[in-house]
């Protein structure tokens, strides 16, 4: 599996170190995710940061000027969340492709789904055929 890597801000490693374990278990982070989980991980804590300072100062702020304005940690905060969706490598769901499913997929009367498929009973049509 991929290591901390050091750059990371505190916040940022608390993720890693929270996601990681949920990741293994559901078995969809391999050593290829680093890079990824690294930048999610970054993300959220950039995400985290600028929602807890609009929390402190609110929505809008006014210029000098005397015009009244959206705060710029809101355009942040939105980055942040799509540069989060956008990343590619890790999809946070067991759907995704693994490495041991090729190996699986060849097993002989396996089922894909295993215990979340129902079994067939002898002789029976699937349902999804016609």
């Amino acid at each position: 599996m991929p290591s901390l890597p050091g750059h990371l801000d505190e916040a940022a490693k608390h993720e890693w170190r929270r996601l990681v374990p949920i990741l293994e278990r559901i078995r969809v982070l391999t050593e290829a995710d680093g890079i990824a989980l690294a930048n999610l991980c970054q993300q959220y804590s950039l995400l985290q940061q600028a929602q807890a300072k609009l929390q402190r100062t609110g929505l809008l702020i006014k210029t000098k000027s005397g015009y009244i304005q959206q705060l710029p940690l809101i355009g942040m905060i939105s980055a942040a969340v799509d540069q989060v969706q956008a990343l590619p490598g890790i999809r946070l769901n067991p759907s995704r492709p693994r490495a041991a499913d090729s190996r699986e997929r060849r097993q002989p009367g396996r089922r894909p789904m295993g215990d979340l498929e129902p079994a067939a009973a002898p002789g029976a049509r699937s349902p999804c055929r016609s």
